[in-house]
């Protein structure tokens, strides 16, 4: 195993050499005009710089606010260097106006890249939180996780709502946060209501599924003080709801989960897989062709022809 503490001493150091570099950088450059191409060229050199490390930011109040507008939008929308459109969008942190807005959401588009800056810009402008999640809608990868983060510290029922619908899309990434979620949510209590539309059941359904799995990036399900309660709740949900190929992998997950923790709610979710009826269903979903594709698709395949072979030997 490494030395944890060492990486994260060599991981700070970095952090501060490059915010040192891009201060250097800066301080040298931007008399010259934010136009020059001395200080494109250096700030490639640099790599991605944050406007909050102190070094950085002491050089910018120096700067008038409009010229540093004027360069954050020079830079995020019309540079082509992934460098450069990130210094743009960290440049329009707490100066953007509603002028950018529309921009600024089409580059968080590219969530992997930019998500981060788009969101935090975003973050900035009053009133945007339909700006943020229309943006949060369509994110994915890396972005999915900024928008959920920024979103966890939003006091406002239209950000807990999409949180508690829509924030688990299935993606490998959003085991860092599921847990969290959970716990944020309390799901366990939302879970325990006698009726749920099925959306809000499939939805945390996945993320109880992403906590099953997710060692050493966030908060595993059988560490979770409420994972009985919330699994038992889900399973007596899914037991009315009709076969989909994202039910049978969150079934499964939670199915094997339960065993292993010899939880209550293995038995019914056993007796869910080992419906022929409701296997056949999800055997038509896969075969359908209007049907939505989905990554799991291969996955489910295989494994329902054992399911399938295990009932009928």
């Amino acid at each position: 195993m490494p030395d944890q503490a060492a990486c994260k001493s060599r991981r700070g150091v970095e952090h501060g050499e490059r915010g040192a570099a891009a201060a250097a950088v800066l301080a040298r450059h931007l008399p010259d005009g934010y136009a020059h191409p001395a200080l494109r060229e250096a700030l490639l050199g640099v790599g991605f710089i944050d406007a909050a490390d102190p070094q950085v930011a002491r050089v910018l109040a120096e700067v008038p606010a409009e010229q540093l507008l004027q360069l954050g939008r020079s830079w995020a929308y019309e540079a082509y260097e992934p460098e450069l459109v990130h210094a743009g969008l960290e440049l329009l942190r707490g100066r953007a106006t509603l002028r950018d807005r529309r921009n600024v959401q089409m580059l968080g588009l590219l969530s992997r890249l930019f998500g981060r800056g788009a969101f935090e810009v975003l973050a900035g402008l009053d009133g945007q939180l339909p700006a943020i999640l229309w943006l949060a809608d369509r994110s994915d990868s890396w972005g999915r996780l900024y928008a959920v983060h920024l979103l966890r510290q939003v006091e406002d029922p239209r950000a807990r709502s999409w949180l508690l619908r829509q924030a688990v899309n299935g993606d490998y990434l959003n085991q860092y946060f599921a847990g969290d979620l959970a716990d944020d949510l309390a799901i366990h209590e939302v879970l325990g209501a006698p009726s749920l539309d099925d959306g809000l059941v499939d939805h945390l359904g996945r993320m109880l599924r992403m906590m099953t799995d997710c060692h050493g990036m966030g908060i595993l399900l059988a560490d979770y003080p409420f994972a009985g309660a919330a699994v038992n709740a889900y399973a007596r949900h899914a037991a009315a709801l009709e076969p989909s190929i994202d039910r049978y992998i969150t079934l499964h997950a939670l199915q094997t989960w339960s065993l292993a923790q010899s939880s209550p709610a293995a038995a019914v979710l056993t007796a869910l897989l080992q419906r022929p009826a409701w296997l056949d269903g999800v055997r038509q979903r896969l075969l359908d062709p209007e049907e939505p594709w989905h990554p799991g698709g291969p996955w489910v395949a295989e494994r329902l022809s054992s399911d399938v072979d295990r009932l009928d030997a």
